[in-house]
């Protein structure tokens, strides 16, 4: 038993994909909304295809009986991005072939699952942007400082006390305070507080960009 829906926004195309569809597969119909949908579904289960033709996507989670494949030009969409939060894991680009198109359909039915390669590539350049955006221009910043900056800078990050840190790098408290002066103009701060959220933003990042690397 197989239970697809079919999201694509463009209502021509949704036209067009059910008649291709038609002749291979019970297509149930094209629905503007998926309450309509389950108004429309049958009280035994039984295969066949639906199309959703809609510029958004409605909460998705009561159909876990159904498979779900985003069908659109998903460059710079919203609606890519709403539907992986929703829990939907295919994603075809409207550029495929219909020969492709149907082969995809065919796997996802039997279980499997489908990303073109034009949206994994869309999904890399969006984290790497992301992560550029968040903390990649913070975290060069780092990189400004000078080693004697760095050794305070790392004093201030464990809580010492600018004593402290003259008394641990046996410099005098007036060179501490240029040292940490010079430090707040380079990453751009003005406070110990901003301090402590710069560093925390840019290590939080950095291991979530570790995590989907390794995922």
């Amino acid at each position: 038993m197989y239970n697809l829906i079919i999201i694509n926004k463009n209502k021509e195309q949704a036209e067009t994909l059910k008649v291709m569809l038609s002749q291979q597969y019970f297509v149930k119909g094209i629905f503007s909304s998926l309450k309509k949908y389950v108004e429309a579904l049958p009280q035994k289960s039984q295969h066949y295809i639906t199309i959703y033709c809609n510029d958004s996507l409605e909460n998705i989670a009561p159909f876990v009986n159904s498979r779900f494949i985003v069908f659109n030009d998903l460059e710079n969409d919203k609606l890519l991005f709403n539907a992986i939060q929703m829990g939907v894991t295919n994603f075809v680009h409207q550029t495929q072939k219909t020969s492709e198109l149907l082969y995809i359909i065919a796997l996802v039915t039997m279980g499997g699952s489908y990303i073109s390669s034009n949206i994994l590539f869309m999904f890399y350049k969006y984290n790497r942007d992301v992560n550029i955006m968040v903390f990649g221009n913070n975290r060069k910043k780092y990189k400004l400082l000078s080693k004697r900056e760095l050794m305070v800078f790392e004093q201030l990050l464990s809580g010492v006390s600018y004593k402290g840190i003259s008394n641990n790098l046996i410099i005098s408290l007036d060179t501490t305070r240029k040292h940490i002066s010079a430090i707040y103009k380079k990453l751009e701060i003005h406070s110990k507080g901003e301090l402590y959220n710069l560093h925390y933003n840019v290590v939080s990042e950095s291991n979530q960009s570790n995590s989907f690397l390794l995922k």
